[in-house]
This record gives C-alpha cells, sequence and structure tokens, in this order.
C-alpha cells in the first residue's frame, strides 16, 4: 500500500530517486515484520528432503547478498592465514587464464595511439621518477607524517563524518548522499 502510493506521487507529484529508495526500503520492512514468524504462511511447515534440494540446486550459483561488517570480520579472521594447496594454486592459475583483466584491452590492436602519443609514452617510460630508489629520511617521514595528522578537519552535518577539508569538499557538505532533498 505504501510502496504503491509511492510509486503513484501525492496529487501528479514527481519522486525522486532518493525518497524512492526511501520508501522502497520501509516498504521492505513493513513486509518483512507483516510476514516474519507466525504471520509467514509457511510458519512450522517442515519442508521435505526433495524439495531442499530442489532449492539448494535453484540457488546454487547465485551470488549472496552483502553480508554484515561482524560476518566479515569473522570471515577474515578464520581465513587469515591458510594457505593454498599446490594442486589448488594451479587450478585458480588456470581458471584464470583468458579471462578478462590477464590480457591488456589493446594487445593486437594497432591505430590506438597517435604518433605523437606513442612517442611520449616511450620518452616517459624510458626516465624513472625522481624519487625512485631514494629513502625518505626520518625526518622527512615525520614531517609528512605531522602535515597528515594536523590536516584540517570538518565534520559533515549530514552524516556526521569528520573528515579533512578537501574530502569534504568532494563528497560532503551539499554533494553527502545522505542529504535529504528538500
Amino acid at each position: 500500500m505504501v510502496f504503491g502510493e509511492c510509486c503513484i506521487g501525492q496529487q501528479g507529484q514527481k519522486i525522486t530517486s532518493k525518497v524512492f529508495e526511501k520508501l522502497r526500503f520501509e516498504y521492505a520492512m513493513l513486509l518483512s515484520d507483516t510476514f516474519s514468524g507466525e504471520g509467514n504462511p509457511r510458519f512450522g511447515k517442515l519442508v521435505s528432503k526433495e524439495t531442499r534440494e530442489a532449492i539448494g540446486s535453484a540457488n546454487r550459483g547465485r551470488k549472496h547478498p552483502i553480508r554484515s561488517d561482524e560476518y566479515r570480520k569473522k570471515l577474515s579472521a578464520s581465513l587469515t592465514g591458510r594457505k593454498h594447496t599446490e594442486s589448488h594454486r594451479r587450478k585458480i592459475s588456470e581458471g584464470k587464464k583468458g579471462k578478462k583483466g590477464s590480457i591488456p584491452w589493446n594487445k593486437g590492436r594497432t591505430g590506438v595511439y597517435s604518433e605523437e602519443t606513442r612517442s611520449r609514452i616511450g620518452v616517459k617510460k624510458g626516465t624513472p621518477p625522481p624519487n625512485k630508489g631514494k629513502k625518505m629520511t626520518p625526518e622527512q617521514n615525520k614531517r609528512n607524517s605531522d602535515a597528515q595528522r594536523n590536516r584540517k578537519k570538518v565534520q559533515c552535518p549530514y552524516c556526521n563524518k569528520i573528515i579533512d577539508a578537501c574530502n569534504f569538499k568532494r563528497w560532503h557538505g551539499d554533494k553527502c548522499k545522505h542529504k535529504e532533498n528538500q
């Protein structure tokens, strides 16, 4: 009911995507509350083994929804330090061969870059970065660390995150995704 009114709008008003998402979420929560526990038509009914196998085969290979931070931390802790066997490594390697990302996008193509661009790339490849191979002194490290630590921090009025001024201008303030249309 709520979701239907949202889609139609009140008195022919346009609904923005942010308002639509908010109403859709509220509607989903309402449905969840309605069909949880004894409100669910399948409450207390047992599922046969054949049905469970059919459901399992239908769901096999589907991507999982985003999991909670707590779940991801537990999973990370359980997998930390785990070693793959040599045969498993070989299988992973063979599975990745020929996939997108392993072959450069411009392999075998000609005429992608102009001669001028290719000559600039060649010159750039020949000159190493000015700081390559140089170690920073402890004083430089301390100076850079202090500069980062002393950056001006700002709190976003919409999401209450405290961030540095550069990121505030780019992602927060009037551009914050938590700002509601007013």
